[in-house]
Order: structure tokens, then sequence, then C-alpha cells
């Protein structure tokens, strides 16, 4: 899976990237090392944050995906809708 992510604009407060078809995704990695060159890409997140993911999933806004390491194969990229599911059964 190989796709081009944009920043976003106004979504600046977190890594948000706009896919190809203009949805906002939540960038987020597996590894630190993952992240390649995002950091040069977007320097006010150089820094990273490990977390759990169901506490992550507390905090994304409705209607914004998320894309786990944007660029790589080993990534993946769930939709607005699932993102509302999974934040649902992680209460």
């Amino acid at each position: 899976m190989t796709q081009t992510f944009t920043p976003s604009n106004g979504l600046e407060r977190a890594s948000v990237l706009m896919n190809s078809a203009g949805t906002p995704v939540l960038a987020m990695f597996t590894a630190p090392e993952r992240s390649g060159e995002w950091p040069k890409r977007q320097p006010r997140f150089r820094f990273g944050l490990l977390t759990d993911f169901a506490w992550l999933l507390k905090g994304i806004t409705l209607n914004v995906g998320i894309v786990i390491n944007p660029g790589l194969s080993v990534g993946l990229e769930m939709r607005p809708s699932t993102v509302g599911e999974l934040r649902t059964q992680a209460k």
C-alpha cells in the first residue's frame, strides 16, 4: 500500500494528514524508526509519544481516520467510521 499523504490545513494540533480522497487521517507509527522522513517534513512533530492505542482513540476527533506507518508497505489506513467503532468499543 503506497499512498501519498499531505499535511492538512487547519488541523495542526496533531500530525493530521489528508489522504488522496481528502479525508483527514491521524498519522501514527508502530515504532519510532518507522517515522522515517516525517519529522523532517513536519518539524513541529519531530518528537514521538509512545502510548496506548485505546487512550489515543479517545482523543481523535470525529470524522478523522488513522493512517499507521504512512508511506510504508507495513502500514494501513482506517476510515473515520472504523475509528469511531473502535472508540466506542474502547470505552
